[in-house]
């Protein structure tokens, strides 16, 4: 499963911090960090490299100066509750204004790291080196450290053909519009496959392809569960998506989806969807017919969307009359069936661990 993730800690935005002066020692502003340190749950990740957190540190004026190993990156949060908010929609918000926006929105979650901002400063102000230098150094050992876990763990390291294949499917440069692969009707795009890259979000394509690889998979595997993949769409489709924050139930918009496929769900184990939560985030809903529930799998979230039983529960007893022509006894006995996924430790994981919980 997924690995921890190696994380700064800032200050929350409920909290309310003074703005710190940018002409401030360094040692003020480590004194600063320590008063809200460990209060926080708020992260921002070391796979960003050191470019993206100097950047993420930046002061909101760029006239600003500081003989500070970091410019105060508290002046920023109050513009959170304006522009922010539509660059969050636009998909053009930073990697520390997303943390502190979600954890506004969600001041559940848990995503406590282990190195801290003061740490940092810290060791800046002590040993004197160059702020980028300690954080390459963080860097380094970090995925040193990750390279020795995986290789406890008896993971191989990639050959140096499918390191040579991953360096031309993600080369930046190369043309984006190249077919990297066609099936299952499908062309999946050099543009489509960089968003494998660090601190990136997985997207449709990427993902929907993933899980028709599983459902060949399966499909091919004797003995196993019997299992219906479908998309990302299936869910906002039946549920009005977030236009209509998941409120409208649309059996009409799925009801032929099954027929097209060729599927009888009710001779399947599982049927298992991808899940675009806002636009914003990945998780995984799935039928049990098995145990007659419905499974949520969510690696930053505990619960789904209120609707999200209701209107299973109501898809599979409209797909039963739809197709058996009868009602399906029980349903309404069908619950929420508890699950207890792995979590994860940065913002853009979130459809690698859908996929992998599939």
């Amino acid at each position: 499963e997924p690995m921890p993730i190696f994380n700064f800690a800032f200050p929350s935005l409920s909290e309310s911090q003074p703005s710190q002066p940018q002409q401030q020692a360094a040692t003020t502003t480590t004194t600063t960090a320590k008063s809200s340190r460990r209060s926080s749950a708020n992260v921002i990740d070391l796979e960003s490299g050191s470019q993206g957190i100097m950047e993420a540190f930046q002061p909101a004026s760029s006239s600003s100066s500081s003989t500070a190993p970091f410019p105060s990156f508290l002046e920023r949060v109050p513009l959170l509750e304006t522009e922010r908010f539509k660059e969050a929609k636009a998909g053009t918000l930073g990697l520390l204004d997303y943390m502190l926006l979600l954890r506004k929105a969600s001041p559940q979650l848990d995503l406590s790291g282990e190195v801290s901002y003061e740490d940092v400063v810290q060791e800046v102000a002590e040993s004197g080196k160059p702020a980028r230098d300690v954080i390459d150094k963080y860097i380094s050992d970090y995925h040193a450290a990750k390279a020795a876990e995986a290789a406890a763990m008896g993971v191989p390291p990639l050959t140096p053909e499918e390191l040579a294949l991953a360096d031309t499917a993600l080369d930046r440069s190369a043309p984006r519009s190249e077919v990297m692969s066609s099936k299952f009707k499908m062309d999946i795009t050099r543009d489509n496959l960089l968003c494998l890259l660090p601190s990136t979000w997985l997207n449709d394509e990427v993902i929907n392809f993933w899980f028709k690889m599983l459902q060949e998979r399966c499909d091919g595997i004797e003995n196993g569960p019997s299992c219906y993949f479908s998309n990302s769409f299936f869910w906002n489709t039946l549920s009005g998506g977030p236009e209509k924050e998941n409120k409208k139930y649309n059996y009409e918009g799925v009801k032929r989806w099954t027929t097209r496929a060729k599927v009888d769900i009710f001779s399947k184990d599982f049927m298992l969807f991808p899940m675009n939560i806002g636009n914003m985030h990945w998780a995984m809903g799935v039928i049990d017919f098995r145990n007659k529930g419905f499974r949520y799998y969510d690696s930053m979230l505990s619960s789904p969307h209120p609707n999200f039983v209701p209107f299973l529960r109501k898809y599979v007893s409209d797909e039963h009359k739809a197709k058996k022509g009868k009602e399906l006894a029980g349903i309404d006995d069908w619950k929420l069936i508890p699950t207890s996924p792995p979590q994860q430790k940065n913002t853009w994981d979130c459809g690698v661990f859908t996929c992998t919980f599939a």
